[in-house]
């Protein structure tokens, strides 16, 4: 019944879960004003810290990942790791949000499109206007020209990245994964973006520096760490 529930002005529309950790309580702590530190007696002031910090967060909470806020999601670190995490997020996409308002394309070496073969089955992943022997064409290339010459000009008209912009069916929000290719030199996508655009890079194709709309994660067995600046 919450098949392709979310739609483009949804709160939570692309949105992920991403894993579990510690979240901020909703309530906030707040002790009584007491008498200047010297004046306290220590075990019981060492106890009421002690508590302060036990009890503002609650440990193994649902750690969801807001899409639309990047448009970069650089990933490093175990490489089934990666695929397993971001092969969990376009899975939970592609239950809760409807093809028409969001698509799902794939920029993947030869050597690795055995990886994504599943993708192919995903809806999102269809092109809603070319089509090939098989039926609707795959958003699957095996370089970004061609990615970019599939997607054609309604993506790369896209003005720059803004994360305030709401995507719909005339400008679906779309979700690049690239995993073993690279990006040409200055391309946009390593630069200001693309508007309701957010690309997932698995293997380095851009550049790790920081940035304001750029998320970076190391991800690991069983973890999954910010890296930040």
């Amino acid at each position: 019944t919450r098949l392709w529930e979310r739609r483009p002005k949804d709160d939570d529309f692309g949105e992920v879960r991403i894993a579990v950790g510690e979240q901020q309580l909703s309530m906030r702590l707040s002790p009584l004003s007491t008498k200047p530190v010297d004046d306290l007696e220590p075990l019981s002031a060492h106890a009421l810290r002690r508590f302060v910090r036990a009890y503002s967060t609650v440990p193994d909470q649902p750690i969801g990942l807001y899409l639309r806020s990047w448009s970069r999601v650089l990933l490093r670190g175990d490489e089934e790791a990666v695929r397993s995490l971001v092969r969990a997020a376009l899975c939970q996409l592609a239950v809760f949000h409807a093809p028409e308002d969001l698509w799902i394309a794939l920029c993947v070496s030869d050597e690795r499109r055995g990886e994504w073969e599943w993708a192919k089955w995903l809806p999102h992943t269809l092109h809603p206007q070319e089509r090939d022997g098989a039926g609707p064409a795959r958003m699957v290339a095996s370089t970004f020209t061609d990615l970019e010459d599939l997607l054609g000009a309604e993506f790369t008209e896209r003005a720059a990245f803004d994360p305030d912009e709401l995507p719909g069916r005339d400008e679906p929000f779309t979700v690049i994964v690239v995993d073993g290719v690279t990006v040409p030199a200055g391309h946009r996508l390593d630069g200001p973006g693309a508007r309701n655009t957010v690309v997932l890079d698995l293997s380095g194709a851009l550049s790790w520096r920081p940035g304001r709309t750029t998320l970076r994660l190391d991800v690991r067995p069983g973890s999954v760490r910010l890296v930040r600046t």
